[in-house]
């Protein structure tokens, strides 16, 4: 995302003032994103996910296209949902361990750390 705000942001603005642009690559449904991060948190992980269906009102269905963007603005992600995954599985993987290292700092606790800090 930091990448299409530095495009958008980088161009002329009546390029683009007035004008809304879809940033999604990989027009997925909720069911196919939920089976991706499942498979990939699986593999990582070596935990057991299990996906569970909750029943919603919500009729809405999103077909998203960014051909606007990749052609005016000559912008393309870089990146797949895989990857969006896998950096979070190590994000969380390298806090669990400096958590552990750390978990008496005040900072990992809200009220502790701001009765350090004087609040």
């Amino acid at each position: 995302m930091i990448r299409a705000y530095h495009r958008l942001i980088s161009v002329k603005k009546s390029k683009i003032q007035g004008e809304s642009f879809n940033c999604g690559f990989e027009n997925l449904s909720i069911e196919k994103i939920a089976y991706k991060v499942k498979k990939i948190v699986e593999l990582e992980t070596n935990q057991v996910v299990k996906i569970k269906r909750i029943k919603s009102n919500d009729i809405r269905s999103y077909h998203v296209n960014s051909d606007k963007i990749k052609t005016r603005l000559g912008f393309k992600s870089k990146y797949k949902i895989e990857d969006g995954v896998k950096s979070l599985i190590a994000h969380f993987k390298n806090n669990i361990v400096y958590y552990k290292k750390n978990k008496n700092k005040t900072f990992f606790y809200n009220v502790k750390h701001l009765k350090k800090v004087g609040f």
